[in-house]
């Protein structure tokens, strides 16, 4: 018995986004899907594809960059002699003018 060797991530994901096509190409013949819509969800999942393998060759080439996190924004400023109740209620009851 010999083991298959381990596929790397890009290569799992190209196997996921081929079946995905194939499960695509199966309901065209089956005739439960429009045309129209199996090519965008055909094309799309290509796509998808496309730019994750893009994605990993940059990776590999060293040309990626470097993302950094946005900062934060700050806590809203308190004024200066506001009372401290805590943050507004964004919901509030609506008495009905109907009487129960």
């Amino acid at each position: 018995m010999t083991l298959a060797t381990p596929l790397s991530a890009p290569a799992r994901f190209a196997l996921v986004i081929d079946g995905l096509c194939r499960a695509v190409a199966a309901r065209i013949a089956a005739k439960t899907i429009a045309e129209a819509l199996i090519t965008l969800i055909w094309r799309r999942l290509r796509r998808i594809d496309t730019r994750f393998q893009a994605l990993v060759a940059r990776f590999r080439a060293g040309t990626l960059r470097v993302m950094v996190a946005a900062p934060r924004h700050a806590a809203p400023r308190q004024v200066p002699g506001a009372a401290a109740a805590g943050p507004a209620p964004r919901f509030r009851l609506v008495a009905s003018s109907r009487a129960l």
